[in-house]
């Protein structure tokens, strides 16, 4: 059975954060929404200074429906991608 996951990507400073939410019952407009308001708070709660392991963490800790973050840094290259078992 196909799973699908809807992607969402928020710039914050030097940090990428890619978003990927559970969408079960398909790309319906309400699942769109949802990870728009998703995307919009994450760009809230990221600081230009934050660790993107950290960071990472903490966000896929505060959303239920995520499948997935990942944040990158442009200027060190590192990064961190979470994936919530649910």
């Amino acid at each position: 059975m196909p799973v699908c996951e809807i992607e969402r990507r928020v710039l914050a400073g030097p940090l990428t954060i890619k978003l990927r939410i559970d969408a079960d019952f398909g790309p319906c407009e309400h699942c769109q929404e949802h990870a728009d308001e998703v995307a919009m708070l994450v760009a809230t709660l990221a600081d230009d200074d934050d660790d993107a392991v950290v960071l990472a963490h903490k966000i896929a800790g505060m959303f239920s429906t995520l499948a997935s973050v990942s944040v990158s840094n442009e200027h060190s290259g590192n990064g961190c991608t979470v994936r919530n078992d649910h």
